[in-house]
């Protein structure tokens, strides 16, 4: 880790990305506003980690500081959230009344992941730094969200960290798609973008599509709404290079829950797709479809799995299969039979109970529409906790290390439960 460390700044292009954040948190320290376009930066930096479906022989590095970031991962997720709370606490930021219920919840699973793999892992650091890292974000969203006063200064945020976010996030897979396309293709030629592989990229694209639904519904400048356009345009060719049936259930639910069953405009939305993906699809990308795509494919890849997470449970019920030779422990491809399968009843009943709270919660916004300045907000807000809720039962997103869909989940839960708190007259729900 120290040889590594040493490398990182002896790297003047590092160098001077490290420089350009501690001006960026020194500025924002002075500007307090600047802190939730630093924390949207945040959330997309500590998502560029190595891929893992890759052949060591045929590794391609991304450009420049962004490769940098992608081997600093850990570095950057834990002494970069460090130095951004430091920044906050500074600028007179406070966390007030502790975590939000469900941090709480997240956070008990995240002990019982750490106690367990310290049992049984030789890997000490991975297992603290995605702890420590989860820890800090928890913490730097409760912060943020806990400063506004009012339910609409809460859409405001997090309609600003959203919006950042989405910017940040596809400026960076276009610039690398530009300079070096070739770095975001795994091995068989499946698109993983700047994220780890073709399912992250996927559950992380597909919660922002509605974030640019909603750009392109309420702002009058043209310009503005054709970049909305293009970004859906250019997120779907991107989800279809993945390859991935996932891209097609979460770009299909993301539409549903947004346009609410207005067949027309789901209709609309998905014949542009098409279109875009056919018209694009006939320019020389430099590079073919992959062979192993599965976006039409109706082979069961999941099943086996998930019958194996269930399997583990029964014969581990308490607290979930042991690891063996000195590995960490994983959770497959589900949240919730990953919960079960790897920790037991001790880890699955939060992980039930945060998913009944995120239900009561969402349906009790949604009960509430006087809250939202516009139908088409109330209607964002609830397509990225569909989305996001959707993905976590195919990608065990909420227990890794830090990525984009997480800090997006927290963001979005931690911004109802503030709305919560702030105007309902019963109170914050229980956790």
């Amino acid at each position: 880790m120290l040889d590594r460390l040493v490398n990182f700044f002896s790297e003047p292009s590092y160098l001077v990305a490290l420089a350009f954040g501690v001006l960026a948190l020194g500025y924002a320290i002075s500007r307090p506003e600047m802190f939730i376009y630093i924390a949207a930066g945040f959330a997309v930096l500590v998502s560029i980690t190595p891929p893992t479906l890759f052949d060591p022989l045929e590794y391609i590095p991304l450009w420049g500081p962004l490769e940098g970031i992608r081997s600093y991962n850990r570095f950057f997720a834990v002494i970069g959230g460090a130095a951004l709370l430091v920044a906050m606490t500074a600028a007179g930021f406070r966390l007030v009344g502790g975590l939000y219920p469900s941090a709480k919840l997240l956070l008990f699973t995240h002990m019982l992941i750490l106690a367990k793999n310290l049992i049984y892992t030789d890997d000490y650091t991975f297992v603290v730094v995605v702890f420590v890292g989860f820890v800090i974000v928890a913490v730097v969203f409760s912060i943020l969200f806990q400063a506004a006063n009012t339910p609409t200064e809460a859409f405001s945020l997090y309609l600003l960290f959203i919006l950042a976010t989405a910017a940040i996030f596809f400026s960076a897979n276009l610039f690398q798609f530009y300079v070096n396309r070739s770095a975001m293709f795994v091995v068989g030629g499946r698109f993983h973008g700047i994220t780890n592989n073709p399912q992250m990229f996927v559950i992380s694209a597909a919660p922002l599509l509605p974030v640019a639904y909603f750009v392109f519904a309420n702002y009058r400048n043209l310009a503005i709404r054709l970049l909305a356009a293009v970004f859906v345009l250019v997120m779907l060719y991107w989800c279809y290079l993945t390859g991935s049936r996932l891209a097609l259930l979460l770009v299909v639910v993301g539409a549903t829950a947004y346009f609410q069953m207005r067949l027309e405009e789901i209709a609309a939305v998905t014949a542009i797709g098409l279109v875009a993906i056919a018209v694009i699809s006939n320019f020389d990308t430099g590079l073919e479809i992959s062979s192993d795509s599965r976006i039409l494919s109706t082979t069961d890849t999941r099943t086996d799995i998930w019958k194996d997470q269930w399997e583990a449970f029964v014969s581990n019920p308490l607290f979930g299969e042991p690891i063996e030779g000195g590995g960490r422990l994983g959770f497959g491809e589900s949240t919730w039979l990953g919960a079960a399968a790897g920790l037991g009843i001790l880890g699955l009943l939060p992980m039930l109970a945060l998913f009944a709270y995120t239900l009561k919660l969402t349906l009790r916004l949604w009960s509430s529409p006087h809250l939202f300045e516009t139908s088409s907000l109330r209607a964002m807000v609830l397509s990225v906790v569909v989305v996001a809720m959707a993905g976590t039962f195919f990608e065990a997103y909420l227990f890794g290390v830090l990525t984009l869909p997480m800090t997006l989940f927290l963001a979005t839960v931690f911004m109802m439960e503030r709305v919560d708190q702030l105007s309902l007259p019963s109170g914050p729900l229980p956790a």
